[in-house]
This record gives C-alpha cells, sequence and structure tokens, in this order.
C-alpha cells in the first residue's frame, strides 16, 4: 500500500495554512494525488418552539456558506504550489446538521487526509469535526499535522502507541508507507510501575507482524509514572525524539465521553507537538 491519494479539507485560512502546505508537499513527495476541498458550512438551525406550534427552520441563508468557500477557494489558488502530478481544488457547501457525514462522503476515497490539530488556543471546533469526519464517517486515516511540522513529513523514528485495541491496529496498518521508511519504530506499551507481568504478547505479535512487512520493532514497556496517559507517552516521545505517533482514535462509544471528561487520545490531541497518524 501506498499514499496515491491525499486530501485536505480547508475551512479556515489561519488554521488550516499549515495543513495545507503540508498536503501540498507530500503530494509532491509521494507523487500523488492531492484533492483540495474548501467547504462553507451553512449553519441553519432549528428555533425551539412551544408544544404544538409548527416548527421555524431559521438560518442566515446559504449565501454566507457560499461566499465563505469561495474565499477559501480564491486563497487557496494564492498560497498553493501547482507543482504536483495531479492537484484539484473544489468548492463545496455543508449544512451544518450532519456536517460529519458531508466531509465523510468526501474524504472516503482518500488514502491520507491531513487535518489541522484540533485542539488548542485559537482552535476553531470544526477542527474537531473535520478530523471524526475523516475517521469514523469516511474511513480514511487521518495525519494531525503539528504545529512546528512546516514540509513533508520524513518520520525517521516513530512511535506506536500499542494500546491492543483495533482502531490502533487500523493505525499501524494504513501506515505501513510512514513504518516501512522509518529508521527505527518502537512499540510502546504503558503499563502501571509495580505491575509484575506486564502484557506484551500482543504487541510481541504485531512485532511478527510488521516483520512480514519489512518492518523491524521493538517493544517497549513504559511505567506509568504520571497521572495520565498521555503524560507518559509525551515525556517517552521527548526523550526518544519521535517524529511521527501512530495511535487508535477515540473507540466510537467512548468519544462523548472524552469531549466531556477527556481521554488518552484527546489529551495527546491538545498536548503533542509531534505529528499524528490516526485512524479508526
Amino acid at each position: 500500500m501506498d499514499f496515491r491519494t491525499i486530501s485536505a479539507v480547508v475551512a479556515d485560512k489561519t488554521t488550516d495554512a499549515k495543513a495545507l502546505a503540508v498536503a501540498t508537499a507530500m503530494a509532491r513527495r509521494h507523487r500523488a494525488a492531492l484533492n483540495i476541498f474548501c467547504i462553507g458550512v451553512d449553519q441553519m438551525q432549528f428555533e425551539p418552539m412551544s408544544a404544538g406550534s409548527t416548527s421555524l427552520l431559521v438560518t442566515p441563508g446559504p449565501t454566507d456558506a457560499v461566499a465563505r468557500a469561495e474565499e477559501l477557494e480564491a486563497w487557496v489558488h494564492t498560497v498553493v504550489d501547482f507543482h504536483v502530478p495531479e492537484i484539484s481544488v473544489e468548492r463545496v457547501i455543508l449544512p451544518h446538521i450532519g456536517l460529519e457525514t458531508g466531509v465523510g462522503q468526501l474524504v472516503r476515497f482518500s488514502d491520507l487526509v491531513i487535518v489541522s490539530r484540533p485542539y488548542g488556543t485559537e482552535i476553531d471546533s470544526l477542527q474537531s469535526d473535520v478530523l471524526c469526519s475523516a475517521l469514523y464517517s469516511g474511513g480514511a486515516p487521518a495525519l494531525v499535522v503539528a504545529p512546528n511540522m512546516i514540509s513533508a513529513l520524513q518520520a525517521s523514528t516513530v512511535m506506536i502507541a500499542w494500546d491492543e485495541s483495533d482502531a490502533c491496529l487500523s493505525a499501524v496498518r494504513k501506515a505501513l508507507p510512514f513504518l516501512r521508511t522509518a529508521s527505527s519504530v518502537q512499540i510502546v506499551m504503558v503499563e502501571p510501575p509495580f505491575a509484575r507481568n506486564p502484557e506484551t504478547g500482543s504487541a510481541l505479535r504485531l512485532s511478527e507482524m510488521l516483520s512480514r512487512h519489512r518492518v523491524e520493532s521493538e517493544v517497549r514497556i513504559v511505567p506509568r509514572t504520571l497521572p495520565r496517559i498521555s503524560e507518559c507517552l509525551s515525556r517517552y516521545m521527548a526523550e526518544n525524539k519521535c517524529d511521527l505517533v501512530v495511535m487508535g482514535g477515540h473507540q466510537p462509544q467512548a468519544r462523548f465521553r472524552d469531549v466531556l471528561l477527556g481521554g488518552p487520545t484527546r489529551d495527546m490531541l491538545e498536548l503533542t507537538t509531534t505529528p499524528l497518524f490516526m485512524a479508526s
């Protein structure tokens, strides 16, 4: 498998500028087709009414969404380097209700979707919607661009944040183009500091699977000496100078809980300065 089709969903000029630059550079490096979707969101809202009355649909009209998409499309043509084998820029208008399904349909045939980091200061909530749409509605893997990432990803040291989940295994399979070119692949599991017999069986089987794909890897057990799993992973990433983290996304049944309370996936998206490769 290789990345033959790369997509980028542009919803904001400031937030998505870096992701767009990375998508262009990666498409050129992998000689892949690049699809850029400039979306305008129609903010339709239902006005609540008393029981028995007729419901009203309140909307500012599609003209605002059209103008937004046209503005983004014009901006893309001024900043993108079109020296890419195959590139397309498409203007798309989507309703806010059903946005996840709409974006999922756009990227479902992509091998990789480049997205901006969805959490942090001055980040629009739309970035989170785009990431969730790619992972769950589109079924496509996503590369979450780190704040300091300015060019095509050249991952020499890759960390697999292995939690034995189906989502993480899916991410590993879809990340094989990165894993094959890495000089070091480390399968990392976070365990309690006083565990007598850490469960490494599945990690060893994962390492065996990777070896059959010509990927040499090693298993590392990290003691849980910090309150949050994400903090243990972040410290390991910094100490080992990892260039890329491969991990599973939220489990679908846990997404609402993680939005309210947080979870390892959300914490990593908020704290990391390393690119994340995610899949569901």
